[in-house]
């Protein structure tokens, strides 16, 4: 229309706001790919209690202050299944304490230069104008200000407003991840070992139920939590896809044996899938150990999920049944076989985002190195951000790939425009 001319249209994607904000989800992605944000909410969720003001109060409290320095998306996807085990543990109803977490994020976010995008681009528009411009901390009192309000208001009056939509214990409520069951061995030298069931935590932390444990190939009496677990003890868990296999990184399980395929391979050619039996499938009522599932498709089955039924044996000696969902692990190369199988209809790929605990010191100290280059060295926030950034990729806290899929590009296109 003649509005704006060609470079004009296409200046915006020069910007350095545009470019602080895709930097700083790089760096915020290498703050979860290193297990930091997660170690942060963990912490503080424990200091809340069963109580539910408090539990309001910390969420939002941990969401806020992680919201402040990484993008807040990023930091409710990290705190969203601890807030969900929080709720099973304590019987909150989930409802009651997603509104708050979210809000949280929004709220966190105008307390720092970077805590969202629009205090950037509010930042460099100050520039453009001959004005000067905004310091790291310079939007934290009046953010601090805002932010306590809300925690106060949702604490007590908020509160009461909050709807309660199902309860965390009703088995069909949509808030529910599919819960599969899983049998995982106790390794010697784990973390486990000599911890009572309570001390474990697999329920507050990974949202994971023991159902029996299994030592010496017989189940142990009634469970409680002061149960202690022993080193090769066999533990029967039941939870969701996700929390069975944090649990089995974090904690030295070995959830399903190791396949014949898959010795040598690094955990990058491993892929994790949900399959369910096929209409026309001649496997009902047979065993995985029967159909030598392992040697014909190249996959181990790490858990089972049944519909209305809790499984409790052994899953090589469980007869599959119609409805059935297996979740299955296993090489790269051998899914496609597995999905042209015409026994198997493969649903869908688990997502697992890797967690490399070893570089989080690297992370934390780049994320301080930011704000101190902006703070004391004078840079520029695009510039010490691309170069947090950098840091991130070159040291390995994530892959180039891993920093690319973290940019979302609607918020950058936005500002951009």
């Amino acid at each position: 229309t003649g509005l704006v001319t060609t470079a004009e249209a296409f200046a915006g994607f020069s910007n350095q706001a545009v470019i602080t904000v895709w930097a700083v989800y790089i760096v915020s992605a290498g703050m979860l790919t290193t297990g930091v944000a997660e170690v942060m909410g963990r912490g503080m969720l424990r200091l809340s209690g069963p109580s539910e003001t408090r539990l309001i109060v910390v969420i939002m409290v941990t969401c806020g202050l992680m919201s402040a320095f990484m993008n807040n998306v990023g930091a409710t996807a990290m705190l969203l299944p601890v807030v969900i085990g929080v709720s099973e543990s304590t019987g909150v109803p989930i409802s009651r304490l997603l509104i708050p977490l979210s809000f949280s994020s929004l709220l966190g976010g105008n307390m720092t230069l970077i805590g969202t995008p629009a205090n950037i681009l509010g930042a460099e528009l100050l520039v453009e104008s001959g004005e000067g411009s905004f310091g790291f901390f310079d939007f934290t009192p009046m953010g601090l200000i805002v932010f306590a309000v809300g925690i106060v208001y949702m604490a007590t009056l908020g509160r009461r407003l909050l709807p309660v939509r199902q309860s965390p214990n009703d088995p069909g409520a949509l808030n529910r991840v599919r819960d599969y069951l899983s049998e995982a061995v106790v390794a010697e030298d784990g973390p486990l070992v000599g911890k009572t069931l309570r001390e474990s935590r697999l329920g507050a932390d990974y949202d994971v139920t023991v159902i029996s444990i299994l030592r010496g190939g017989n189940p142990l009496g009634e469970l409680s939590g002061g149960t202690r677990i022993a080193a090769a003890d066999v533990l029967i868990l039941r939870g969701h896809a996700g929390g069975l296999l944090s649990a089995q990184d974090r904690l030295g399980l070995s959830i399903g044996p190791a396949g014949p395929d898959s010795a040598g391979l690094r955990q990058g050619e491993m892929t994790v899938v949900e399959a369910t039996l096929a209409p026309n499938t001649g496997m009902e009522g047979k065993t995985l150990r029967q159909m030598h599932f392992r040697e014909n498709y190249g996959f181990d089955a790490l858990a089972v999920w049944r519909r209305g039924e809790v499984v409790t044996r052994r899953l090589g000696m469980l007869a599959l049944r119609f409805g059935d969902a297996l979740l299955l692990r296993g090489p790269q190369h051998r899914l496609e076989a597995l999905k042209d199988s015409e026994e198997f209809l493969v649903l869908e790929p688990v997502e697992r985002r890797p967690i490399r605990r070893g570089k989080a010191p690297i992370a934390v100290l780049t994320m301080l190195g930011v704000v101190l280059l902006v703070m004391v060295g004078g840079l520029s926030i695009a510039t010490a951000m691309v170069l947090g950034g950098v840091v991130m990729v070159v040291t390995g806290c994530l892959t180039m790939e891993e920093a690319y899929a973290s940019i979302d590009w609607r918020t950058v296109f936005l500002v951009a425009g």
